[in-house]
């Protein structure tokens, strides 16, 4: 991908939508709580996936609605935001929390949505960014992707919007059970 779109704290990855991904190792996170993070400037009326476990499976990604999608494999749960609030043109911050009951959505350091899951839900590990299973490709930016082996809770997600170049684990005043041991995945994609 292209490296050269620029995001307000820095620097993002571009991705051109019809077969531009990042594949890596598998990244599992456990069978509950974890935390999904991700900057990221779509173009207008695309869809594609953001992430995804390369077989199927967990995913979050673009609909044909172009309203965001996730979904934790076994527990066949989807969480959709509803009308298309990210289909803009502007940067946005994503985060997904997971729990052994619920998954919560968080738009630009809001809470927007909370479903059930079942207890002990499989999180297939995560394989792709900007791809679901070699299709599904996303068109636009993204930046500062994480992934953690634990749920933050809406003061975490508010301090990581509102500080886009530090991690939570920056706040002391934030989850003090937040340690960098928690951070399983991270990478910035702001080397343009």
């Amino acid at each position: 991908p292209l490296d050269h779109a620029k995001l307000y704290s820095g620097k993002a990855l571009e991705f051109d939508g019809i077969g531009d991904f990042l594949s890596m190792t598998d990244v599992t996170v456990g069978m509950t709580n974890f935390t999904f993070a991700i900057w990221f400037k779509k173009v207008v009326g695309s869809t594609g996936a953001i992430t995804a476990y390369n077989s199927g499976g967990t995913y979050i990604q673009f609909n044909s609605a172009v309203t965001i999608t996730s979904y934790i494999d076994t527990d066949d749960t989807d969480i959709n935001f509803g009308t298309p609030i990210t289909d803009d043109g502007q940067w946005h911050r994503y985060v997904l929390t997971v729990t052994s009951s619920s998954q919560k959505g968080y738009l630009d350091g809001k809470h927007l949505t909370t479903s059930s899951v079942s207890a002990g839900a499989l999180v297939d590990p995560i394989t792709r960014i900007g791809s679901y299973n070699g299709a599904a490709f996303f068109d636009g930016c993204m930046a500062d992707y994480q992934i953690w082996n634990t749920a933050w809770d809406a003061d975490d997600v508010k301090y990581d919007y509102l500080n886009p170049e530090k991690l939570i684990t920056s706040n002391a005043s934030v989850s003090g059970s937040q340690t960098t041991s928690n951070l399983k995945l991270w990478y910035p994609m702001n080397e343009g």
